[in-house]
């Protein structure tokens, strides 16, 4: 293309007088063709037109040929890429991972079977130990070399092993050359632990986004956060999926009208709201007062639940 610019720089009036003169003839490529043979002249039976002479028409027409055979060089190699292309275009780059693999952890390997059923494959092969001191021993038994590597893993109790289980996955994935790694984490452990309480406490929410990060994981998928800003502490995307429309068309068959949906605590309203709305009912929140890490006491109720069926709503 560069070519073609510098043969038609300079020429630009004379093609375009050329041009007209196709468009008023109707001649294709071949006419184009024939006024370069013929050194500008006009065919014959026709005769000169436009006040041009014949010097006129043969620098016109040298300028024309140049432009021609620059075409033709370029309809050759177009033609040559066109022909490369569909071979081109089924060999494997190998910046684009054109596989995936889904590992499971210890935690619910029958969502793992699920969702890898759903999709038509099967559950990559790895084998899940515990050392004598308790220890987890992590080995990926297929490669993930240049694939895409889904790792389901939600963080439930016991949430430090499965924890450990999810970034021993993600360590072991990123060692041994994966494209990419998403972590399906349907229940965020630690996710409550989103502020200090005291002067001298951990963040273990953001702690836990921290040490993802740096095992390798690049993208999070998890399932109705304690709190939507718990997705600032992460520096990677996070899909923050939902499944209280789900949920709601499944309850509304057999929860009877005026329904009251309770939030056990303040982090909970905003989901307990949404269940309300769905289910056409009303809200009602529990406060209450954290005096241990396992004890918790009620001071006061808001809302009216006498008579009423209810429906607690809460991600754990």
């Amino acid at each position: 293309m560069e070519r073609i610019e510098r043969l038609a720089e300079g020429q630009d009036m004379r093609l375009f007088l050329l041009h007209r003169d196709r468009q008023r003839h109707g001649d294709g490529s071949e006419s184009v063709r024939e006024h370069v043979h013929t050194g500008g002249r006009a065919r014959k039976g026709r005769t000169q037109r436009c006040g041009r002479g014949r010097s006129g028409h043969v620098e016109s027409g040298r300028a024309v040929s140049q432009l021609v055979h620059g075409l033709d060089d370029l309809n050759q190699e177009l033609r040559l890429w066109t022909d490369l292309s569909p071979n081109l275009q089924r060999e494997e780059l190998p910046h684009v991972p054109k596989e995936f693999v889904i590992f499971a952890g210890t935690a619910n390997p029958e969502l793992a079977v699920a969702i890898a059923a759903d999709l038509g494959v099967v559950p990559g092969a790895c084998a899940i130990e515990r050392f004598p001191d308790g220890e987890t021993s992590i080995q990926l038994q297929e490669s993930v070399r240049r694939k895409e590597v889904f790792l389901v893993q939600p963080l439930s109790p016991p949430a430090n092993e499965h924890l450990v289980e999810l970034l021993a996955l993600a360590d072991a994935c990123r060692r041994a050359a994966a494209a990419r790694i998403t972590a399906v984490v349907p229940y965020l452990g630690y996710a409550r632990s989103d502020k200090r309480h005291g002067r001298r406490e951990p963040i273990m929410g953001r702690m836990v986004a921290d040490v993802l990060e740096a095992v390798g994981v690049h993208h999070l998928v998890t399932v109705d956060l304690h709190a939507p800003q718990i997705e600032g502490f992460f520096g990677i995307p996070v899909d923050a999926l939902t499944a209280v429309p789900r949920l709601s068309t499944y309850l509304s068959e057999d929860l009877s009208p005026g329904i009251v949906v309770v939030a056990p605590d303040a982090g909970a309203l905003r989901m307990a709201s949404e269940y309300a709305h769905r289910l056409n009912g009303t809200v009602a929140v529990l406060h209450k007062r954290r005096e241990s890490g396992t004890g918790t006491r009620v001071t006061h109720l808001v809302g009216d639940v006498a008579g009423k069926t209810c429906l607690i709503v809460h991600e754990f």
